[in-house]
């Protein structure tokens, strides 16, 4: 058996916290870095979502219907106020940019938002070429 001194504890003891510190620095870098709504590569939204959008006229239903390949999406749309038409615009790890193309109405609007809950929600700020300004939220169905 050898003989320890306090000296070769004490090297001892910070060898072990320093591998234990690095373990740990290892498993969260392994696991996305706990925390974070991580939504990793290959990220798709492709999907039904629904909700609703919110300007100064009041709230409606929202729903996209979209496609993506690659960073590139694209749609249609509808609301509650009979308005329809197509989306296109980009996805960018959780940044979600679209700008629907109303076809009654002509209105252009650009939806900013921020995709969360591993691709089932995505909400943020809308601004319309009528003026028109809010937000909205919609959930994947």
């Amino acid at each position: 058996m050898p003989d320890w001194t306090r000296d070769d504890i004490g090297r001892l003891l910070k060898a072990v916290e320093r591998i234990g510190a690095v373990l740990l620095l290892c498993t969260l870098a392994a696991c996305g870095g706990g925390g974070r709504d991580a939504t990793g590569p290959g990220l798709n939204v492709s999907g039904t979502y629904e909700g609703t959008q919110t300007v100064s006229t009041g709230t409606v239903m929202l729903r996209f219907t979209i496609t993506q390949n690659s960073t590139l999406v694209n749609g249609t749309f509808t609301t509650g106020t009979q308005d329809f038409g197509s989306v296109s615009g980009t996805v960018t790890g959780t940044s979600f940019l679209v700008q629907s193309h109303s076809t009654p109405f002509g209105i252009t609007c650009a939806y900013t938002g921020t995709i969360t809950d591993r691709v089932q929600k995505i909400s943020g700020a809308l601004q319309c070429s009528n003026g028109e300004a809010g937000g909205f939220a919609v959930m994947r169905i």
